[in-house]
């Protein structure tokens, strides 16, 4: 299982990592603690299409309250290198698909696996998407405005050793 846990305290999320049988359809749903783990809350994941399955490729949340966040799938029959994306501001309750302007990336951005930042501005919200070492922005006004794209960079990667 993988778990994301908000930075001193004891809320977060998990995701079931599947099983060999699974594969083929990817984790569906994910789980919440909001007491240090004594116990679980479990909810599906939001989807674009009930025909598909979506994989769970990142999650983030804005603060330790986890009310507002984002998460981004990747679907099993995707014909396009971009995940789905959707936002919360209840906690996981309710899901609204974000709408990410796609056509105005550069040319040399043909694929994207998941969030990598989420967080509010002076003017609003950035949400930063990626996959090794690229990382493209996007902002809006409001979380339910409209996204436009802003920048996108190489950044470095460290590892051990």
């Amino acid at each position: 299982m993988r778990f994301w846990v908000a930075p001193q305290t004891v809320s977060g999320w998990g995701a079931p990592r599947p099983a060999p049988a699974q594969l083929l359809t990817g984790m569906r749903r994910r789980l919440r603690l909001r007491d240090g783990g004594a116990t679980w809350e479990e909810f599906p994941l939001p989807t674009a299409d009930a025909d598909f399955n979506n994989t769970l490729t990142g999650i983030i949340f804005t603060d330790a309250t986890m009310e507002t966040g984002v998460v981004s799938l990747k679907s099993d029959l995707d014909t396009e290198g971009y995940p789905i994306v959707f936002i919360t501001e209840d906690g996981g309750a309710t899901w609204n698909e974000a709408t990410l302007p796609w056509d105005e990336l550069p040319p040399e951005v043909t694929y994207l696996g998941k969030v990598y930042s989420f967080s509010t501005t002076d003017s609003g919200w950035e949400i930063s998407l990626g996959f090794n070492k690229t990382r493209v922005l996007f902002d809006c006004d409001s979380l339910t405005g409209e996204w436009h794209y802003q920048s996108e960079e190489t950044v470095t990667v460290h590892t051990v050793g």
